[in-house]
């Protein structure tokens, strides 16, 4: 399957080999920013620019949980968290990064503000780590320790906004894209477990 977004908020998941339309969703009321499959592939999560982060279930016309005004503007990216499809990340052009549990009642575990727009996140070497690109500089945190207000790292490494990020979990290093027109490998030479 391959799912698409829209700036109209519309999501279309196709069959690959026919290209048909297998699922239409119109619940965002403005631009989808991102998309991502859960571990399951049976969900979606999406954001939009109209404040919300959405969970599908592909099976459902409707959204299955719904976060409206989860930020105060633009929702850029978010990602699940966990196997389990029941925590997820997002980061949003009100500098903040959102830590979120949808099996509680108020689903928001801890919020980090950063000093300019959050343009990608990436998971690190594994889940319990985020990556956050703003401004030129990209920081690292530690999922578990999201209650304290430092990251274990920042690093400025672009002369322009960072405006998308990967982490390469083979060679160990972090990829980022700018505005400045450069892809930069910061290779990460100590552990992140060690880093506390």
């Amino acid at each position: 399957m391959i799912v698409t977004g829209n700036r109209q908020g519309i999501i279309n998941v196709y069959q690959t080999e026919t290209k048909y339309v297998l699922r239409k969703y119109t619940s965002h009321k403005s631009q989808v920013n991102s998309i991502e499959f859960g571990e399951s592939k049976l969900k979606l999560l999406s954001c939009s620019n109209d404040l919300s982060i959405k969970i599908w279930d592909l099976q459902e016309s409707q959204p299955i949980f719904e976060l409206n005004q989860a930020h105060s503007d633009t929702v850029k990216q978010t990602l699940f968290i966990d196997p389990n499809e029941s925590t997820i990340i997002s980061a949003g052009y009100d500098r903040l990064l959102k830590l979120w549990d949808i099996r509680q009642a108020n689903p928001l575990i801890a919020s980090r503000e950063h000093d300019v727009t959050i343009e990608a996140i990436s998971f690190g070497q594994t889940n319990d780590y985020v990556i956050s690109a703003f401004g030129s500089a990209f920081s690292i945190w530690d999922l578990r320790q999201m209650s304290e207000n430092t990251p274990l790292m920042t690093m400025k490494s672009h002369l322009k906004a960072i405006l998308c990020l990967s982490y390469d979990k083979i060679r160990n290093r972090i990829i980022t894209g700018s505005a400045d027109s450069m892809i930069k490998f910061t290779d990460f030479q100590v552990k992140i477990n060690s880093l506390k």
